[in-house]
């Protein structure tokens, strides 16, 4: 009997206990990838899928709507280089550029002067931003070469290293 009583107590407050599970978030405990295993517009291009192996060896899959897939990519596409590391590239001598309008991206295929380098869809919703900060840092070497003398081949400011955490 006492069992019986719990339970339709239990059954009454669902309702409540729901609601506020709902209001309050869970705590997010983030799990490196280990890995891409697939990235996908499913038939129909009405849903995107991405499916990732887990470093704790766990594979999860998702399904986004072409609006969030696309703030995915825009979400993935900032660095994540922190202000003073290093940065080591390519120098790119050329590339090729295609619009792919029925696909809302631009299509930029960099090349060094031996190979071609990964090629980039730029979707037209990062374009903007895209465009001006490219502006802001080419107008930033150009003030550094100006200060230089004029001298393109001049070396950079060193990087002051980020200070070291205690």
């Amino acid at each position: 009997m006492r069992t019986l009583g719990v339970l339709v107590i239990c059954l009454a407050l669902l309702p409540q206990i729901a609601e506020a599970a709902q209001k309050r978030p869970l705590p997010v405990n983030p799990v490196l990838v280990e890995k891409v295993v697939k990235a996908s517009q499913e038939t129909g291009g009405k849903t995107f899928r991405l499916e990732l192996r887990l470093q704790n060896g766990r594979q999860v899959a998702y399904e986004f709507t072409p609006a969030d897939a696309d703030k995915v990519a825009n979400g993935l596409s900032n660095p994540a280089i922190v202000v003073g590391q290093k940065l080591e590239g390519s120098l790119v001598w050329g590339m090729q550029i295609e619009a792919v309008p029925e696909q809302k991206v631009v299509i930029i295929a960099p090349r060094t002067k031996d190979r071609n380098l990964d090629t980039l869809a730029i979707p037209l919703t990062a374009a903007d931003n895209l465009v001006s900060t490219l502006q802001e840092k080419f107008a930033e070497v150009k003030a550094y070469v100006a200060k230089q003398g004029g001298q393109p081949n001049a070396k950079p400011p060193a990087r002051q290293e980020p200070a070291q955490q205690k």
